[in-house]
């Protein structure tokens, strides 16, 4: 059987735009809610671990001069690359990646749903080992798995409307291995994580999409 790592590498070697709702409309508001997340405190140094194909990236505003994006979709960095071609864009595996620099923001987005959870294990502590005290490790977009019944349900698609249909065809993908929301998380199983390496974690729920929450982690002093 593919390992997780293997399983996603063959997904997305071929992908150059993300599955996500890709309006203008969309990622503005996506965008604006994300910023809040660090932006108290206005960060230099990031390292995006599963930057994609940058469609948020010029909403989301961080310093180009002192950005690293990080992703294993050839395709996806091909696309960002063209329209950022000054950015500093690495095609890596993002759980296992890990350098020597030190961030003030290791930020992602939708990713560590694509991570088993030694994989997120791995995750937190490659990136403690580049953060300093004022650090903050943000993994946004989470999805929330005590509402994934109401997500099969379809509650939380455009008009909101229950359908026993889709909630079998979500089931019966699930059951295959073909899901593409990947691993759902519950808040606990983050902090307890992010305790063991020496994290606080703070949680905050999305508006943009309801199903998923937020977590910033700090440095525990």
């Amino acid at each position: 059987m593919a390992t997780s790592v293997e399983k996603y590498r063959v997904f997305w070697a071929d992908k150059a735009t993300p599955l996500a709702n890709d309006s203008q409309a969309s990622r503005s508001l996506l965008a604006q809610e994300l910023r809040l997340l660090y932006s108290d405190w206005s960060p230099i140094h990031v390292l995006e671990i599963g930057c994609g194909n940058g469609r948020l990236f010029d909403d989301l505003g961080f310093p180009p001069a002192s950005y690293r994006g990080v992703d294993f979709g050839p395709r996806m960095l091909e696309s960002f690359h063209a329209s950022h071609p000054d950015l500093d864009l690495v095609q890596a595996e993002g759980s296992s990646y890990c350098d020597e620099r030190s961030y003030d923001l290791i930020f992602s987005n939708g990713v560590i749903q694509n991570f088993s959870r030694d994989m997120l294990d791995r995750h937190f502590r490659n990136a403690r080992t580049m953060m300093h005290d004022a650090s903050r490790l943000v993994c946004a977009g989470v999805p929330w798995r005590a509402l994934r019944p109401e997500y099969d349900l379809g509650l939380f698609s455009p008009g909101g409307r229950a359908s026993a249909v889709r909630r079998l065809e979500n089931q019966v993908l699930r059951l295959l291995g073909r899901d593409l929301m990947g691993v759902w998380y519950q808040p606990e199983e983050i902090a307890v994580l992010a305790r063991k390496h020496g994290l606080a974690a703070r949680f905050h729920g999305s508006v943009a999409e309801p199903y998923r929450f937020h977590v910033v982690m700090s440095v525990n002093g």
